[in-house]
């Protein structure tokens, strides 16, 4: 009887002890889980950034290849100067003062409420 008793016990601490480490691994693989977890989710997001600045720079370069290329032509160049001409005005010292409103502003051909 005592010996069945000894071996109910040593079952026992063999089964909670068992318990016990299953927990401790339990909660070590669901840490290194979470680890991996946010470290692959950054890395995606690293890789979706990257490839995101990627085609806006592509963009904003092609954008001013086409500025470049449309700022060359004798028509553009002289409406631009002509744009400029209208919107500046000279104080009579030499200095250039803007108008306000040029270039399609909002104050640009407002009628007068009256």
């Amino acid at each position: 009887m005592l010996t069945d008793r000894i071996k109910l016990v040593v079952f026992a601490l063999l089964a909670a002890g068992s318990v016990i480490v299953m927990g401790v691994l339990a909660q070590f693989n669901v840490r290194h889980f979470e680890q991996n977890t946010i470290r692959q989710t950054q890395d995606r997001l690293l890789t979706i950034a990257d490839v995101q600045a990627t085609h806006i720079e592509d963009t904003l370069n092609e954008i001013k290849s086409d500025l470049e290329i449309v700022a060359l032509s004798p028509a553009v160049r002289k409406r631009i100067r002509e744009n400029v001409a209208e919107r500046t005005l000279h104080d009579g010292r030499g200095d250039v003062v803007e108008r306000p409103g040029g270039f399609g502003g909002p104050n640009e051909n407002k009628q007068a409420d009256h």
